[in-house]
């Protein structure tokens, strides 16, 4: 999020351009991918139910709590001389090219490397590696999916349509914590739009990302209150910080509980009481008919019965190696990553939606792994705020002290991960789009 006076990353010319080659470049690459799964995978489902929406639109809204995915291919199909499955195709498209631009943006006003068009031209080529990395796989032989965290699938549309709308949130909600000033209050307008939109395309960013915020909250206010018992005693002074709008009128708060600390009224306006809202009404609109519980590496076990026989091993390999280049990229700028609120949430979220695959399962359909896609949006974030870090420090150092041989040693250390990262996601896109979805599910992954 910047600030209002200073200009756009897409203001100069050759930003337009390249910004235009991206999506070109995008579209080429994922529209074959598109179309050759409208007929496999979740789609088949997906798009029955996408079909029926306009047929009796009270009964749609009654049974699918999640329904971004399937009313827009709806609207697509109407707009649009199609059938239903090409409608599908082109939505998830434009979810791709959303979710590219986004990254694309973020690293442009995040990494100050795109000044000239050198720089944007590598930016949007970093920003289509971004959107193809998998986990570093190569260690478990024919066991590629099951078990590690992927940054991207291809055979789930609601997963995919969360995306744009998630990784968004994620990085909207940084200038919530350490801001010198407060948002403006019409924040919350976006920003709740933005936890709509994510939770009606899929729950899962927002049932592991709004406790990660709270976690976040909570330790910001216990390092800088210094007291948590003081905390529990005087409840008053956390209430005093919603009634005051002057913060001058705040001076005798502790600084963290000052609105210019934590944005109040729109971390809890804009995110938290949309997403408890929003959960609730979905909670009735769909429960669980087995129930929902707490059950470790239940989910991988499962999938050893059903797919993969090693899907519950090397379990600490696979969660390395689903981070491999945030691991490397925190541990050689680690004095710079302990002070980065960004890489940090990133992190922090990384884990709390780790512990959400491995401790809670959903009992109706064990082997679904519902709880399994927020590690999934985890993954992509941490690897796109690991290469806006890893962008920013390179950067910062050169300008600094030149190509110095510590520089240079870890420049290459980051990229040699980022490629092996990189090469995995192409060896992935690769077999989804010349493999069936059954050789896939009981051979590949």
């Amino acid at each position: 999020m910047q600030d209002a006076s200073s200009p756009s990353p897409f203001s100069q010319r050759s930003t337009i351009v390249t910004l235009g080659v991206l999506i070109v470049g995008i579209v080429a690459l994922f529209l074959p991918m598109m179309v050759h799964w409208q007929v496999a995978g979740d789609y088949t489902t997906h798009n029955d139910i996408a079909a029926g929406v306009l047929n009796d639109p009270a009964a749609f809204f009654r049974n699918v709590p999640h329904f971004l995915y399937h009313v827009s291919v709806a609207l697509v199909d109407v707009l649009l001389p199609s059938d239903v499955n090409t409608a599908a195709a082109w939505v998830m498209v434009a979810c791709y090219v959303g979710l590219g631009v986004l990254i694309f943006w973020e690293l442009l006003s995040r990494t100050g490397i795109g000044t000239g068009w050198q720089g944007q031209v590598l930016l949007a080529g970093i920003s289509i590696l971004l959107l193809l990395i998998a986990p570093i796989f190569f260690f478990t032989g024919q066991n590629l999916y099951f078990g590690y965290f992927a940054p991207h699938v291809y055979h789930n549309p609601t997963v995919n349509i969360m995306k744009p709308f998630s990784v968004a949130l994620f990085f909207v909600s940084v200038p919530l914590f350490l801001n010198s000033q407060p948002l403006s209050r019409w924040w919350i307008a976006p920003l709740a739009l933005l936890t709509f939109l994510s939770l009606v395309a899929k729950p899962s960013f927002v049932l592991a990302f709004v406790p990660t915020l709270g976690l976040l909250t909570f330790a910001l206010i216990v390092y800088r209150f210094g007291d948590v018992w003081q905390i529990i005693k005087r409840p008053l002074t956390l209430w005093q910080t919603f009634t005051f709008r002057d913060p001058e009128d705040t001076k005798e708060l502790p600084v963290l509980l000052r609105p210019t600390y934590i944005n109040w009224s729109v971390l809890l306006g804009g995110i938290v009481i949309p997403s408890i809202a929003i959960l609730l009404i979905q909670t009735i609109t769909w429960t669980s008919s087995g129930g929902i519980g707490i059950d470790p590496f239940r989910v991988f076990f499962e999938w050893t019965l059903h797919y993969e026989p090693n899907a519950d091993k090397q379990i600490a390999l696979k969660f390395v190696m689903s981070a491999g280049l945030p691991l490397v990229v925190y541990a050689l700028f680690v004095r710079d990553a302990v002070q980065s609120l960004l890489f940090n949430l990133a992190w922090l979220f990384y884990i709390v939606a780790a512990l959400y695959a491995y401790l809670f399962v959903d009992y109706t359909v064990i082997a679904a792994g519902d709880f399994t896609w927020s590690s999934q949006i985890a993954s992509l974030i941490l690897q796109i705020v690991a290469v806006i870090f890893g962008l920013a420090r390179v950067r910062e150092r050169y300008i600094r002290d030149g190509w110095s041989a510590s520089l240079v040693a870890k420049t290459v250390a980051s990229t040699v991960v980022f490629g092996l990262h990189v090469g995995a996601g192409i060896f992935w896109y690769y077999l989804h789009i010349t493999q069936t979805f059954s050789d896939l599910i009981y051979v590949w992954w």
